[in-house]
């Protein structure tokens, strides 16, 4: 049986200004949104830089801009 998917548009980035239409699983959405569970437990699998751009928006290359990760040699 295949899943339902629903199309959401994310939150505008407040780093570029864009925002990105997704393609999500329809009951994951719908136990979020409308449930309120977790976003983690709604979708469990979906990668956690996606999730954030449901959240925020933020894409994850404008994440890296806004927060670059400093090597542990660099202290």
């Amino acid at each position: 049986m295949q899943q339902r998917m629903a199309t959401v548009v994310t939150p505008q980035c407040w780093e570029c200004g864009l925002s990105t239409m997704m393609e999500v699983p329809l009951k994951g959405y719908n136990e979020w949104t409308m449930d309120g569970q977790p976003i983690v437990l709604a979708f469990p699998d979906m990668p956690a830089d996606e999730r954030e751009m449901l959240i925020s928006g933020t894409h994850p290359a404008c994440w890296d801009r806004l927060f670059p990760c400093e090597d542990e040699g660099d202290k």
